[in-house]
């Protein structure tokens, strides 16, 4: 399995690609820290699932997850955000993310879960 993190926080970015490599199945990963350079490796059609913060230098919120889902709609999306609010969450889901996991409280299970499907 490859994972795409697309996180701008180089601190959460290690913190996810530790618990990346603690998992039972040691999905590989690759990191873009921006929009854009995120859906130019997604292109290469190398990935299996994102991982991919709303909030980034130059992207924000939902349009973040629509670039995704609107060049890539069978590729699965798992957003991983700071954001606390019920209504993002939702509205990610609704949006087409496959899972959207809170960055606090993060652990290691919750990636495993959230990835088993498509690996």
């Amino acid at each position: 399995m490859k994972i795409l993190l697309v996180e701008d926080s180089d601190v959460d970015a290690r913190l996810i690609e530790a618990m990346l490599a603690g998992l039972p199945a040691r999905p590989a990963s690759s990191r873009a820290s921006s929009l854009r350079s995120a859906l130019e490796l997604a292109r290469t059609g190398a990935f299996d699932a994102v991982l991919l913060d709303l909030t980034l230098d130059d992207s924000l919120g939902l349009d973040t997850l629509g670039a995704f889902t609107k060049e890539f709609p069978s590729l699965p999306v798992v957003v991983v955000s700071g954001e606390q609010d019920e209504v993002i969450r939702d509205a990610a889901l609704t949006a087409g993310a496959r899972d959207f996991l809170r960055k606090k409280g993060l652990a290691r299970e919750d990636l495993d879960r959230a990835l088993k499907a498509y690996g």
